[in-house]
């Protein structure tokens, strides 16, 4: 009877036990991956900064921005009124747009809104409003790809202060364990683990916060500028 009961006992501690141990052994699986998706985040980042300084000598070194929108304008408005009533213009209007300095993404956009409105001005299908709509929805369209190149690096951002704290909090419990039975050893290894993690998710989440950050403010000056000459380029076919 009593080896009957000191088995219960026995069976009753363990099952009691067992929610610490899955949740131990789970955390302790995770140390791995989250370090090594951390040496992954903090490689992208780095790797992000190469290609943002690349960006930024396209876009200023080689005077992406330096070309005077006005300037794009009166050249169109040019064409336009030296051309009314030919097929000229949107030629010429293609020819302008592709010489500017312009990002790509923009030229194509504005080719697009070009070929709409010159099919309507020809056909009269469309009101104005509706070729403004037409116009509107390229240029989300293009927004929308544009930050959506955004969205890993953001992600980066965003996760790795959480990832690096748990790479900091994980090790600490076998750390803890060791103190207690006087390995200083172990305890100073898993100190290492958690303080090399947390500067790990630190290091790539300010890296892509900044990397975003600046992105982010060149394109929605790309937005702006693209905005300007298509509303402009619609009035000239409407005048």
């Amino acid at each position: 009877m009593l080896n009957n009961t000191s088995f219960l006992d026995s069976w009753i501690v363990g099952i009691g036990a067992m929610p610490e141990v899955i949740l131990h052994s789970i955390a302790q699986i995770l140390l791995w991956p989250v370090i090594i998706i951390l040496i992954i985040f903090f490689i992208y980042s780095i790797l992000n900064i190469g290609i943002l300084i690349a960006e930024y000598y396209k876009r200023y070194k080689e005077g992406i921005h330096s070309q005077d929108v006005k300037k794009i304008m009166l050249n169109l408005k040019s064409v336009m009124l030296n051309n009314s009533g030919s097929s000229d213009f949107e030629r010429d209007f293609r020819k302008i747009i592709s010489k500017s300095k312009i990002p790509q993404y923009s030229k194509n956009a504005l080719n697009l809104i070009i070929d709409n409105n010159y099919n309507s001005y020809n056909n009269h299908s469309l009101d104005f409003e509706t070729q403004k709509s037409l116009a509107r929805e390229i240029i989300e369209e293009k927004e929308l790809k544009l930050f959506q190149r955004l969205e890993k690096i953001d992600i980066v951002a965003k996760i790795a202060p959480a990832l690096g704290l748990m790479g900091t909090l994980i090790p600490l419990g076998p750390g803890l364990l060791a103190l207690g039975s006087g390995d200083t050893q172990t305890l100073a290894d898993s100190l290492i683990i958690a303080f090399d993690t947390t500067v790990l998710g630190m290091a790539s989440a300010s890296l892509a916060y900044v990397i975003s950050k600046i992105r982010k403010k060149w394109y929605i000056k790309d937005i702006d500028t693209l905005d300007n000459l298509a509303e402009f380029i619609l009035r000239c076919y409407k005048c």
